[in-house]
């Protein structure tokens, strides 16, 4: 008996047994709510850091330009879309999500509408803060572009450029509508107006609108720009600078000798990477991809000729043993070779090798000051005069004597007196035509 009463098992039956009929009903709930209540705040804890990881997940795709979905979102699947996927993927490490996601009988936050609705949820959020920063701000400049995108659908992009509170620059990407079936200037200037209406932008607060120069756009009596500022009476039309440098280099280089010069180089571009077997041949020589050219973005035409320029010899030799001495190679590739290799012997090609990778030496740093979310108008005109200049100082005797030098050396060929006389006159001829239109397009800041 003595050794009964001192088991756990008596004393609690015992205590069980004084105290019963003795707890107060009221007690009792109050008791059982307080449970409630806290099993209640530590499930919304739970569902709140598991509603946080969807939230940073979804921005974080979203800012990478990365897509949610996949095409097969099953449980056996093996790539059930980035965004199931990474749920998986922080589920594996994280036990608390783990548990949010597979065990919530209410939520788990993987449907497709639950992804669609968080990204509509978060957009909406963003679009409330951008137009808080836009009532804020003093001034304000609308840029609008059209991109085509893989469905063929014309896209009209749309971006707010102001300063904050402390004077940061700032860029917003507010909008992106579908203008296929109307691409008039009335049309699109509709779209704009609508745009600012929408974020209550006062005539007096929009100082500037930036777009191409296609002529729906730019047009002085029925364009785009033109419609904008009979509402919008500040709003200058100001050109993408950007696009002016593109346009300087495209219109300055479209004469005879530079245009079968830029054409036949390309050319060389396209031979490689039309070819999975002729590419991996040009990896055995340089660890580069010749760009192919295009005609809006003249980066890539500078891109290009730095490449061959700097991998003059390797590509030369590549060429040469492609048609030369080998037996694997068929009939075309070895024709196709065999006048690339003879272009690129050419004493003009090594020349306008020698001259435009110059010119793009200074004209690849202005393109990528004016790409710069930070520039100001003053500091856009300060590296459009120092390019302008950079490039007037290329048109002297020793500059040009230089990249004779430079092009005998390679050829192994000895100066002649009539040769270098026609030849800077080429090189001359390069010079002016860019200075020209500089001076023509860069008009309002040189």
């Amino acid at each position: 008996m003595k050794g009964h009463a001192a088991t756990k098992e008596h004393i609690n039956n015992a205590m069980a047994h004084r105290t019963f009929g003795r707890t107060r009903i009221d007690e009792a709930l109050d008791h059982a709510h307080e449970i409630a209540r806290k099993n209640h705040n530590a499930q919304v804890k739970r569902n709140r850091e598991g509603m946080t990881t969807l939230i940073d997940l979804t921005c974080f795709l979203g800012s990478h330009g990365l897509s949610f979905r996949g095409h097969n979102e099953q449980h056996d699947s093996v790539n059930k879309g980035n965004y199931k996927d990474l749920c998986e993927f922080i589920a594996s490490r994280d036990v608390a999500f783990a548990d949010f996601v597979n065990n919530n009988s209410v939520f788990s936050g993987t449907s497709a509408s639950i992804q669609n609705e968080l990204i509509e949820v978060i957009g909406s959020f963003m679009i409330e803060e951008i137009f808080r920063e836009v009532q804020n701000a003093e001034f304000i400049s609308v840029m609008v572009d059209e991109t085509t995108d893989v469905a063929r659908k014309s896209q009209l992009a749309t971006t707010f450029r102001y300063c904050l509170k402390d004077g940061t620059p700032v860029e917003r990407f507010v909008d992106l509508c579908d203008a296929s079936n109307d691409k008039t200037a009335v049309a699109l200037a509709r779209e704009v107006v609508s745009l600012l209406e929408k974020f209550s932008v006062t005539p007096e607060k929009l100082v500037a609108q930036t777009y191409d120069g296609a002529h729906v756009m730019s047009g002085v009596a029925g364009g785009t720009q033109a419609i904008v500022k009979k509402l919008y009476r500040d709003a200058d039309y100001i050109l993408c600078k950007a696009h002016v440098l593109n346009l300087v280099l495209l219109h300055a280089c479209n004469y005879q000798d530079t245009r079968k010069f830029l054409t036949t180089l390309s050319t060389l571009a396209s031979f490689f990477t039309q070819s999975p077997k002729r590419d991996s041949e040009l990896k055995n020589y340089i660890q580069r991809k010749i760009p192919n050219v295009c005609k809006v973005k003249w980066a890539y035409t500078s891109r290009m000729v730095n490449i061959v320029e700097a991998h003059y010899s390797e590509l030369t030799t590549c060429l040469g043993e492609m048609y030369l001495g080998n037996i694997k190679w068929d009939g075309e590739t070895c024709s196709l070779a065999r006048g690339l290799h003879s272009f690129m012997l050419e004493f003009d090609t090594i020349f306008y090798l020698k001259v435009f990778s110059a010119v793009f030496s200074f004209t690849d740093i202005l393109y990528q000051t004016l790409q710069t979310k930070e520039l100001d108008y003053i500091e856009c005109g300060k590296s459009v005069r120092n390019t302008h200049e950079n490039i007037s100082n290329l048109q002297t005797d020793k500059k040009y004597k230089a990249i004779w030098q430079e092009c005998l050396e390679i050829t192994g060929e000895t100066s002649d007196g009539n040769r270098y006389d026609q030849y800077f006159k080429k090189y001359n001829a390069v010079i002016t035509r860019i200075i020209s239109e500089f001076d023509q397009r860069f008009a309002d800041l040189i």
